[in-house]
């Protein structure tokens, strides 16, 4: 990368953004003896971004932003309804931090959905692309 996350723009954010959801997506799905491989590889493009959150708040602006908004509406429940920890303190110790900055934000916590309808939500988005992938 060239130029930081936070200094390259929105449409240039959404390009790098969009590079993380197949590698997420790859790491839900994966077959139980491909899941370690795969989740690593997603691993890989994380510490990309734990390195571009080093000494700044937001990675675009003075603000949160789209990739704030996947992470806080949809990781959680992910994980949950997949069994998959994306992060944790000690491997990605500033995703952590950015993630807890952005339930500080007072509209975000207001925006995010409840997590009893979006659970069953997450939970049949997840069953649909199993089986497509069968």
């Amino acid at each position: 990368m060239t130029e930081p996350w936070h200094a390259s723009g929105l449409n240039s954010m959404m390009k790098k953004v969009n590079w993380l959801k197949p590698a997420a997506s790859k790491a839900n799905i994966a077959e139980e003896q491909e899941k370690e491989k795969v989740i690593e590889e997603f691993h890989e493009l994380l510490k990309l971004l734990e390195n571009e959150l080093k000494g700044i708040d937001f990675l675009v602006g003075e603000s949160f932003g789209y990739l704030g908004i996947a992470v806080l509406i949809w990781y959680p429940s992910v994980q949950e309804v997949v069994g998959l920890q994306y992060f944790s303190e000690e491997k990605f110790p500033m995703i952590c931090k950015w993630i807890r900055k952005l339930h500080e934000i007072e509209v975000a916590k207001k925006c995010l959905p409840s997590r009893l309808k979006h659970l069953p939500f997450t939970r049949s988005l997840y069953e649909a692309l199993k089986r497509a992938q069968r």
